[in-house]
C-alpha cells in the first residue's frame, strides 16, 4: 500500500499488522521492529515527525534488546540506528544532542562513523535538509581531502559528493564556490561515454538552476535544456528528474517574460506527476508554479482550481494530516490574501494550526508563524476580538522555546502592545509595553552594551504614558523608575538618552532629571543623610551651571542647595567659597535667590561666632528695599526648617529663632515686622550690596 501511493491504509494496515505480531511472538520480536520502522516511515513521509520519532525510538530499542540477548549487533541494529538519526536530524537536532540521545538508549554500545562515501553522501544530505547546513559542508569537505589524499574513493560518488557540497554552499549563497563545485561534478559526469547519462543530467540541472538563481539566464537556459534533451531521449521513465528539469525551465522562461513557454513546461510537467505513488512533495512544485503564473496572468478561477487541486492532491498522496497538506493549505491561504478574498482564508486557517500542532507539537516556531498571519488577516477583516488570544499565545511559544527573559519575548510583546494602542486600549497595553522594556533593560545591564531596541521602547512608552493622560512628571518618574541608570546624571545610559529622544525631548528630560535629583537630595538631607546628599548636590549644581550658565536663577539656587548640604557636613570653608562665588557673579537679582546667599553666609558666621559685617546689613538692604522680581524657576517658599533646627545645638536657641524669623521674612514680606523683637536686626543698619565680603 506504502508502495502505491495509499498511506492512509497502509498506516492502518500496519497497525493492525503489528498488534498481530505482538499478540503472537511479543513486544520485542524482530518483525515487530520491522513494522514499527515500516509505520514511521508512512508517518514521516506525511510530516507526522513527532509520532514517527517515537516508533522509531521504540524499533531501535527493541533491535538494542536483540542486541544485547545475542551479545552481538543485530543486522538490523545499523539501519534502524540511521533511521533513528534521520528523524531527530529532520526535527532540529544537533549532532551532539543525536549523540548524547544514543548514548542514553545504549551507553553499552560504541556506534562507529560512518566510512563509506555513499552514507556520508547520505548523512550530510540528512543534515542539509535539517538545516545543519555548515555541518552538512564541513563533513564532506573532509571526506572530499581524505579520498584525494588516499585514492579509495569510489569514483561515482564523487560527483553525488560535490552535488551536495555544492547545494550546501548554494544554500550559504557562496555562489562562487558552489559553480566551481558543480562544474566539478558535471566534468566528471560527461566523459566521452558516461555509464550513466542521467546523472549527467542530474549536474546539468543542478549547475542551471545555480545559474538561474544568480540571474546569469543566458547561461543557464542551454545547461537545463541539455538536461532536459538528455532525459526525453534516454529516461523517459526517470519522471522526478524530468518534472524538476521541466519545472526549473520553466521558471526561467517566465522569469524572462516567455510567459507561453513557461506555462507550456509547467502544464507538461504536472501532466505527468504520478497520482498513486509514495513521492516527495519537491515534485509537486510545477502544480504550485502553474497556479502561481495563472494567477499572475489574471486567470484567478483557474489558479484557484489549482491551488485546492494541489491540497487534494497532497491528502490523497499523504494523508489529510501530513505536513505536506499543511504545506499547500499555506501556499491556497498565500493566494487569498493576494487576491484579497481574505474570509476564504480564516477556515484554512484553522485547519492548518490543527495539522501542525498535530505534527510540530504546541510550541513549535512554525504555530508562531502560522498565528501570526492568522492574526493579520483577522485584524483585515476587523475581526479583532479573536486577534488577543493569539498574539498571547505567540508570547507563550516564545516564552517556551527562548526563555521569559529573551529578546524574541520582548518583541511579541511589542507587537502586542502596539495593537491594543491601535485599537484604543492603552491602559492594556502599558504592562506589555513596560516588560518588554525590562527585558531589554536586563539584557543590556547583563551584557554592558546598550540594546538598540530601547530607542523604541522609551519612546513607545513615552507615548503610551502620554496617551493616557499621565503628566510630564508621571511619565519621566514612572521612567526614573524603571530605568533609573538613564536618569542617573554624567552615566553613559543618561547621555544616551539625547540619541533616543532628540536634543528637544533630551533638554525637557534633562531638566526634569535635574529636578529628580535636586529634590531627592532635599529628602536625604532632611532625613539626615547629607552624606549621601552631597556627591548628588554636587552633580546637580555643576550640570545645571554648565546646561544653563552660572548667573541662571536654578543654578545659583542649586549651588546654595549644595552649600546647606556642606554646612550639615561641617565643611564650612567649602560653603563660603561657593557663597561668595555666587554672590560676585552680579546675576540679576532675585527675590528667591539672592537674598538667600547672604543668609546663609550670615548663618556661618553665627556658627563660628564671627562678625556678620556685612552680610546681615546686605540682607537688610534686600528686605527693606524694592521688592525683587521672582525666579519662576525656583521654589518658593524656602523649606529650610528642618536644617535649622538640626544646627539648633550648635546655633543656641536665640539664633535659631532669629534665623526661623528671617526665613519667614524671606519667603513673605509682610511678616518682615516680626523681626523687630530681635536687637540684632533692629539695630542693624542697611550695608550696601556692593561692599566687599571679607576674604573668611
Amino acid at each position: 500500500m506504502l508502495a502505491t501511493g495509499q498511506p492512509v491504509q497502509a498506516e492502518s494496515l500496519l497497525r493492525r499488522s503489528m498488534k498481530i505480531y505482538e499478540a503472537n511472538w511479543g513486544a520485542n520480536h524482530p518483525e515487530v521492529a520491522d513494522c514499527l520502522s515500516k509505520l514511521a516511515s508512512v508517518l514521516e513521509a506525511g510530516g507526522r515527525l513527532l509520532e514517527a520519532e517515537q516508533l522509531r525510538r521504540h524499533s531501535l530499542e527493541i533491535v538494542l534488546t536483540l542486541s544485547r540477548s545475542a551479545n552481538r549487533a543485530h543486522p538490523d541494529l545499523k539501519v534502524a540506528i540511521n533511521n533513528y538519526e534521520n528523524i531527530l536530524l529532520r526535527m532540529g537536532r544537533t549532532s551532539e544532542q543525536i549523540k548524547s540521545v544514543l548514548h542514553e538508549l545504549a551507553p553499552d554500545f560504541t556506534f562507529p562513523e560512518v566510512q563509506e562515501l555513499g552514507q556520508i553522501n547520505k548523512l550530510a544530505l540528512r543534515l542539509y535538509h535539517a538545516g545543519k547546513v555548515a555541518e552538512a559542508e564541513s563533513l564532506l569537505r573532509k571526506v572530499l581531502a581524505k579520498s584525494g589524499q588516499s585514492g579509495a574513493a569510489d569514483e561515482d560518488e564523487i560527483p553525488a559528493t560535490l552535488d551536495v557540497l555544492g547545494q550546501c554552499l548554494k544554500h550559504l549563497k557562496r555562489y562562487t564556490g558552489a559553480e566551481a563545485v558543480m562544474r566539478h561534478s558535471l566534468e566528471i559526469r560527461s566523459k566521452p561515454t558516461p555509464q550513466d547519462t542521467s546523472q549527467t543530467a542530474v549536474s546539468l540541472n543542478n549547475l542551471g538552476q545555480l545559474l538561474y538563481c544568480v540571474k546569469r539566464y543566458q547561461e543557464a537556459q542551454p545547461l537545463l535544456q541539455n538536461a532536459l534533451d538528455i532525459l526525453e531521449n534516454d529516461h523517459p521513465d526517470n519522471r522526478q528528474l524530468l518534472i524538476a528539469v521541466l519545472n526549473n525551465l520553466a521558471q526561467l522562461h517566465k522569469d524572462e517574460g516567455r510567459l507561453t513557454d513557461a506555462e507550456q513546461l509547467l502544464r507538461r510537467a504536472v501532466s505527468i506527476i504520478p497520482d498513486e505513488q509514495a513521492i516527495g512533495s519537491d515534485i509537486l512544485l510545477p502544480v504550485e508554479n502553474l497556479a502561481r503564473l495563472l494567477k499572475d496572468t489574471g486567470r484567478l478561477a483557474e489558479a484557484e482550481q489549482w491551488m485546492r487541486g494541489l491540497v487534494a492532491r497532497c491528502e490523497k498522496i499523504f494523508g489529510p494530516e501530513s505536513q505536506n497538506v499543511s504545506d499547500a493549505i499555506k501556499n491556497l491561504i498565500l493566494f487569498f490574501k493576494e487576491t484579497e478574498h481574505l474570509d476564504d482564508a480564516v477556515p484554512l486557517f484553522r485547519r492548518l494550526l490543527a495539522i501542525d500542532e498535530k505534527n510540530l507539537g504546541q510550541d513549535h516556531l512554525d504555530i508562531a508563524t502560522d498565528l501570526r498571519q492568522y492574526a493579520s488577516v483577522l485584524v483585515q477583516l476587523n475581526r479583532l476580538d479573536e486577534v488577543e488570544p493569539l498574539f498571547k499565545r505567540i508570547i507563550w511559544i516564545a516564552e517556551k522555546k527562548f526563555g521569559n527573559e529573551a529578546p524574541e519575548v520582548a518583541r511579541e510583546l511589542s507587537i502586542l502592545g502596539s495593537f491594543l494602542c491601535a485599537i484604543k486600549r492603552q491602559r492594556e497595553a502599558e504592562p506589555f509595553f513596560k516588560r518588554e522594556m525590562l527585558i531589554y533593560l536586563k539584557l543590556s545591564r547583563t551584557t554592558g552594551i546598550l540594546r538598540p531596541e530601547l530607542k523604541e521602547c522609551f519612546t513607545n512608552y513615552f507615548g503610551l504614558l502620554g496617551a493616557m493622560g499621565c503628566s510630564l512628571d508621571q511619565i519621566l518618574s514612572a521612567l526614573c523608575e524603571i530605568a533609573p541608570e538613564y536618569f542617573a546624571l554624567d552615566s553613559e545610559q543618561y547621555k544616551a538618552l539625547e540619541g533616543i529622544f532628540g536634543r528637544d525631548y533630551f533638554q525637557v528630560i534633562q531638566n526634569w532629571t535635574l529636578r529628580h535629583w535636586n529634590n531627592y537630595s532635599a529628602l536625604l538631607r532632611k532625613q539626615g543623610r547629607a552624606d549621601l546628599a552631597d556627591p548628588i548636590s554636587r552633580r546637580v549644581a555643576a550640570t545645571t551651571a554648565r546646561v544653563l550658565g552660572d548667573s541662571h536663577p536654578l543654578a545659583i539656587n542649586r549651588y546654595a542647595n549644595l552649600v546647606l548640604t556642606l554646612i550639615l557636613l561641617g565643611k564650612l570653608e567649602e560653603a563660603r567659597q561657593i557663597l561668595a562665588a555666587n554672590w560676585r557673579l552680579n546675576a540679576p537679582p532675585h527675590a528667591n535667590t539672592t537674598p538667600r546667599i547672604a543668609f546663609l553666609r550670615h548663618l556661618i558666621t553665627r556658627l563660628e561666632s564671627q562678625p556678620d559685617t556685612p552680610f546681615l546689613g546686605q540682607l537688610k538692604t534686600l528686605l527693606t528695599g524694592p521688592e525683587l522680581p521672582v525666579a519662576s524657576d525656583v521654589a518658593v517658599p524656602w523649606d529650610i526648617g528642618y536644617f535649622i533646627e538640626f544646627l539648633k545645638p550648635k546655633l543656641g536657641e536665640h539664633n535659631a529663632e532669629f534665623l526661623t524669623a528671617l526665613v519667614a521674612a524671606l519667603n513673605d514680606r509682610t511678616k518682615l515686622s516680626a523681626l523687630d523683637p530681635f536687637p540684632e536686626w533692629r539695630n542693624q543698619p542697611s550695608v550696601s550690596l556692593d561692599t566687599p565680603w571679607p576674604s573668611r
